[in-house]
């Protein structure tokens, strides 16, 4: 236990500090930027923080680790709440959509959903079906990660840097991406193929988040993403 407890320490401040430094070369260097980066890391050490402690202790631990995803949640709002004002012009806590490209907002979001479910098919596990975990997997573990991933670490990022560096447009999005598919991977399970999709996956989500400036529909996308990953792994690969 205590080895598996370091190892995810180490693998996730490695993470951490690569997207902060990666982050901090691109940024505009002034206080306020400072802030938010400073602000990105304690946020982020919260999120795994009682997770971890939630998993360790066996908090509300059924079938699933309701626990650690709950905890995860408060903690992700109150967070929101105490630093929205460093990202206010990337809030994207909204249930209000901006429709300018819906268009292929809904065509991306429809590719992304088919060619996750693909991959389901291709690479999961035959499972038993639950309905606990059926709602596990496509609510709380959505509403933890776009509220973590796409609301607080994607809003602060935004706001530290342009919106294109060099050839890259949105270079937030793209290092959202890469700390969201990393953060799916550990050293005692390093699975890169799985960590790539989850990168891709993250950069689409967060694609559409700016592109709506709303969490709504990257919710949704994630959402019937795993629902539909999780009944094909039930229904489809016994």
């Amino acid at each position: 236990m205590l080895g598996f407890l370091s190892g995810t320490i180490l693998y996730t401040s490695i993470n951490l500090i690569v997207v902060m430094v990666l982050a901090t070369l691109f940024m505009k260097k002034n206080k306020l930027n400072y802030y938010r980066i400073g602000i990105l890391a304690l946020c982020y050490v919260i999120f795994i923080a009682v997770r971890l402690i939630a998993n360790f202790t066996g908090f509300l631990y059924f079938k699933v680790p309701w626990g650690s995803r709950l905890l995860a949640i408060a903690s992700g709002l109150i967070c929101f709440f105490l630093f929205r004002k460093y990202f206010e012009d990337n809030n994207f806590f909204r249930i209000k959509q901006d429709t300018k490209q819906f268009g292929l907002v809904l065509t991306v979001s429809i590719i992304a959903i088919i060619g996750y479910s693909i991959i389901f098919f291709i690479n999961g596990f035959p499972q038993e079906f639950s309905i606990e975990e059926l709602f596990f997997y496509s609510l709380a573990v959505e509403i933890e990660e776009e509220l973590i991933f796409r609301g607080l670490l994607l809003g602060l990022l935004m706001s530290c840097l342009d919106k294109k560096i060099l050839f890259i447009k949105y270079p937030a999005v793209l290092l959202c991406g890469l700390f969201f598919g990393f953060y799916h991977g550990n050293f005692f399970y390093f699975d890169v193929s799985n960590i790539f999709v989850n990168c891709i996956f993250g950069y689409i989500v967060g694609w559409i988040a700016v592109k709506t400036k709303s969490l709504l529909i990257p919710f949704l996308v994630h959402s019937i993403t795993n629902c539909l990953g999780y009944l094909i792994q039930v229904f489809m690969l016994k």
